[in-house]
């Protein structure tokens, strides 16, 4: 892209006082007693986080753009913490305690992808949007670190920065560091008057339930949801490649700021069904991942071209050739109407009122989506 670059805050916070590391004879020996060797780590983890986004996803730095990736190292004195800030990404040292410095791959990975949402759908940082927002990082970092260093990953979040085998979360068992895997089950946070006494109203805790689908995607497991009559479940995986392209594709172009857990579980199966067929294997454990954690119905055997968030709009014929007729409930209102590509990409915005005829007749062969303003979001054929 347009750089990756990583700088010595020398123990402070800003960036414009702070110095790049440079080596003008290539050997990068900064093993010493001021820590310099995390430098090389956060060098390397951001390279390899650049190098999957451009070689798996197909997508150039974070914003598409090859976006110059900036790390600020030696953030601090004793600080447990790495985030990113609207413009690059800064690394504390850790306490040496509690935590060793923050500058895995997985952190590196996690935090540059905050940087990939903002440039994305820039979910807002509060209630389930928040968690949501936390949870694409630690799925898109837990999967750059597998595809980097297989041969060591594990479901646990954040255990190389971490002392005596501990971590932070866990996308396989996340009841085991107090975060649901069930919507509004156990360890849910409530979302309402998000503050910092409850975390923004549970961005890192309630992130475990779409780790959790997440992870049966990839997975597969059996077991039974949180319901009184603990109905049972049972999810086939897609592997990787399949499920990390459905979540990337999700985040890239279809999702908003406010998007919430039941939009996401619709978008993503909508997704799924654009990229390997209506009907087909993967749109089902997408769904039926979501049955598991309390996000969709059980998915019929045959038919999962039934989803949509609202019943206040409806849309006519579908598949569709030329034009669609609109239906809206709340009649002589005009709606605002957004139809996109299984990309996400935007290729016709107009006003519908009850009864308004879209012209579709210059769209290539394929399948959209259309958002509304109220928050619906219907999926039709173009034949």
């Amino acid at each position: 892209g347009m750089g990756i670059e990583t700088y010595n805050a020398r123990y402070g916070t800003k960036l414009d006082s702070s110095i790049i590391y440079q080596n003008a004879s290539n050997i990068w020996n900064l093993n010493n007693a001021a820590q310099d060797e995390i430098a090389l780590d956060v060098h390397w983890g951001v390279e390899k986080t650049y190098d999957f986004y451009q070689n798996k996803l197909g997508i150039n730095s974070i914003n598409d753009s090859g976006f110059k990736l900036i790390s600020l190292v030696h953030v601090n004195k004793k600080y447990n913490n790495a985030f990113w800030n609207g413009k690059y990404v800064s690394f504390g040292d850790g306490d040496g305690t509690s935590f060793k410095p923050l500058t895995s791959l997985y952190v590196c990975a996690l935090e540059v992808t905050h940087g990939r949402t903002q440039q994305s759908a820039a979910l807002i940082y509060q209630g389930e949007s928040g968690a949501l927002n936390e949870s694409f990082s630690d799925i898109i970092g837990k999967s750059i670190e597998h595809y980097t260093i297989p041969d060591s990953f594990t479901w646990k979040v954040g255990y190389r920065i971490r002392f005596n085998g501990d971590y932070i979360r866990n996308m396989q068992y996340p009841q085991l560091k107090s975060n649901p895997k069930y919507y509004s089950g156990a360890y849910y946070v409530p979302t309402v008057n998000p503050n910092k006494n409850n975390d923004q109203g549970g961005v890192h805790s309630n992130s475990g339930i779409q780790n959790y689908w997440f992870y049966l995607l990839v997975e597969g497991g059996t077991g039974k949801r949180e319901t009184p009559d603990k109905e049972s479940f049972a999810v086939n995986g897609i592997g990787w490649d399949k499920a990390i392209n459905i979540v990337v594709t999700t985040l890239r172009g279809y999702l908003t700021p406010n998007s919430d857990y039941n939009e996401v579980s619709l978008l993503s199966t909508i997704v799924a069904e654009s990229l390997y067929g209506t009907g087909s294997e993967e749109a089902r454990q997408v769904q039926m991942a979501w049955y598991a954690v309390g996000l969709a119905e059980m998915p019929a055997a045959t038919d999962l071209n039934k989803l949509r968030i609202s019943n206040s709009i409806l849309f006519s014929p579908n598949p569709a050739e030329n034009s669609l007729t609109v239906r809206i409930n709340n009649k002589g209102t005009a709606i605002d109407a957004q139809i996109m590509d299984i990309t996400g990409k935007i290729v016709l915005r107009t006003f519908v009122y009850d009864g308004s005829k879209i012209d579709i007749s210059a769209f290539e062969r394929g399948i959209y989506l259309i958002r509304f303003e109220d928050g619906s979001c219907l999926k039709f054929c173009k034949i």
